[in-house]
C-alpha cells in the first residue's frame, strides 16, 4: 500500500501546532481540489466552508483560506493545470513529440477528470492500493490514449532547489502511480505524465 505523510490528526500539545496546522492545511486543499474538476468550475464559498465542516475542520480564518484558495488556483501553471484548452496545446503538454502529436490528431483530446482515482493493483506478489489525487485521461472515441497523473503538494517551496528536493522524495510514489495507470488502462509509460502541483508556490514538476 502506498502511504502518504497523514493529512490530518488528533490536535496535538502547543509544541507541535505548527505540524497540526500545516497537516490541517493540507486536508483542507486536498478536500477543496477533489472537487473542482476544471478552473471554471470552482465549488462557490459556501460550498467550500460545507466541505471544511464534513472533514471536521473548523478554524477562524476558513474566509481568508477560501480566498487564498481562489488566489493560488489563478497562478498561471496551475490555471494552465485546470483549464481543458491547455491539453490541446502542443507546447503545453507534459509528453513527448510524438506522444503529443498522437494526441492531437483530428480534434484533438476529449478529457476525462477522475479525482481522488483509487486503484488495486498486483505488484511484486503483493496488491498495492493507492488513490491519485488527479487524474486526467485523454480519450480519442472509446481508446485512451494518454494520461496525465497529477499529485497535489502543500509542501512550502521557494526556490527551484526546494522543488528538486521534493521531486526526489515523492518519486517512488509517482513511479508507483504511472505503474498503476499503466496496468488499469494498458498505456506505455511515455504515455503517462507524472507531476507534482505545489499549489501554493503555483509550481509544476514533473516527475
Amino acid at each position: 500500500m502506498i502511504r502518504r505523510p497523514p493529512r490530518s490528526t488528533p490536535k496535538p500539545s502547543s509544541a507541535a501546532s505548527d505540524v497540526y496546522k500545516r497537516q490541517q492545511h493540507g486536508t483542507l486543499v486536498h478536500a477543496w481540489l477533489e472537487h473542482t474538476e476544471w478552473a471554471d468550475r470552482i465549488p462557490d464559498d459556501q460550498t467550500l466552508q460545507q466541505i471544511a465542516h464534513r472533514n471536521h475542520i473548523h478554524v477562524d480564518d476558513l474566509d481568508v483560506r477560501i480566498a487564498k484558495l481562489r488566489t493560488d488556483l489563478q497562478q498561471p501553471e496551475i490555471q494552465a493545470m485546470l483549464t481543458e484548452g491547455s491539453y490541446h496545446q502542443h507546447q503545453w503538454l507534459p509528453f513527448n513529440d510524438d506522444v503529443s502529436q498522437q494526441i492531437l490528431e483530428g480534434d484533438g483530446p476529449q478529457l476525462e477528470v477522475q479525482c481522488e482515482y483509487p486503484f488495486t493493483i498486483n505488484r511484486d506478489g503483493g496488491i498495492l492500493n493507492g488513490t491519485i489525487d488527479r487524474l486526467v485521461l485523454l480519450r480519442h472515441g472509446d481508446s485512451i490514449v494518454a494520461a496525465d497523473t497529477i499529485d497535489y503538494k502543500t509542501d512550502y517551496v521557494e526556490h527551484q532547489d526546494d522543488i528538486d528536493e521534493k521531486v526526489e522524495y515523492y518519486r517512488g510514489q509517482l513511479e508507483a502511480y504511472r505503474n498503476a495507470v499503466s496496468r488499469v488502462f494498458g498505456l506505455d509509460d511515455d504515455h503517462i505524465a507524472t507531476r507534482l502541483a505545489f499549489v501554493g508556490a503555483g509550481q509544476l514538476a514533473t516527475v
